[in-house]
């Protein structure tokens, strides 16, 4: 037989209401956080599967920041390609307007004044950059990838 004390029941009801105090607040603070996690204690495998995710969604950030870049590039490329060909078109209309013998000298300096502006674009444009990098300077894309080095001569008095 087992005697029952006063002393033994209040224990047990005192732990029984801690216990349930405990619970609730613990149930307080889920609700307040909204989450059923709110540290490594509360669930050891959910807080890894947490983290685990934290990680996925931080690389998910990454892949979107890189496609947004890589689409800036392409942007900005297909832009400067674009220029390009209608100063090469250009270039191309001059080079054969002056490969006639039915323009004088005033015209084909003319010609050759517009061809030495074609280009420098051409040199601006092969320089173009996108986020202060050099598009077109292969691996080392914090330099300028050509520079003018095209040496013209006149019969000018300089």
């Amino acid at each position: 037989m087992l005697r029952v004390s006063t002393q033994m029941m209040y224990t047990q009801s005192v732990g029984y209401l801690n216990n349930k105090l405990s619970t609730l607040t613990e149930l307080n603070e889920q609700a307040s956080s909204q989450k059923r996690v709110n540290r490594p204690s509360d669930d050891a495998v959910g807080a890894a599967t947490i983290l685990n995710l934290r990680t996925t969604l931080s690389s998910y950030d990454q892949y979107l920041e890189n496609i947004a870049t890589a689409q800036g590039w392409l942007a900005t490329s297909d832009t400067t390609l674009t220029q390009v060909s209608t100063l090469l078109t250009r270039a191309k209309a001059l080079a054969e307007q002056g490969a006639t013998g039915t323009l004088g000298a005033e015209n084909r300096k003319q010609i050759a004044y517009e061809m030495r502006e074609i280009y420098e674009q051409l040199i601006a444009l092969a320089n173009t950059e996108y986020q202060n990098k050099s598009i077109y300077s292969g691996q080392v894309t914090g330099e300028n990838a050509f520079s003018q080095c095209l040496w013209m001569t006149s019969n000018e008095p300089t």
